[in-house]
């Protein structure tokens, strides 16, 4: 979990927080205010999908369907310091599963979520 939250603080944390509330020192020049991470399963009936999750980060899925891409695609930077395809592609692959672990450890029971109304 280490690693997941090392990746988490440095690429995340500035638009998401430290404590992935989505309250991070970028969030005054954000146009869209970034997700709390923590309520991820919560928002999705108490599962927490790790493949979505990871199509998230990567941008092999887009944050918002109806819109554009309004969060950084980390696919390419989380492998960027590779020499070989195959090391950027283990590196990537690596990187991307233990944040998304972490993301998965921080999750908070769907009861503490607050319902948004209807």
């Amino acid at each position: 979990m280490e690693a997941g939250r090392e990746v988490f603080l440095r690429l995340c944390a500035s638009c998401h927080g430290a404590g992935a509330k989505g309250d991070g020192v970028m969030t005054e020049v954000l146009k869209v205010a970034p997700a709390d991470l923590t309520a991820i399963a919560a928002r999705n009936n108490g599962v927490f999908d790790s493949m979505k999750v990871m199509a998230l980060i990567d941008g092999r899925e887009h944050v918002r369907p109806h819109g554009t891409l309004t969060m950084p695609v980390w696919g390419e930077r989380l492998g960027a310091e590779a020499i070989t395809q195959v090391e950027r592609d283990i590196r990537l692959r690596a990187r991307l599963l233990s944040l998304t672990m972490y993301l998965k450890s921080i999750q908070k029971p769907a009861s503490a979520t607050p319902k948004k109304p209807q």
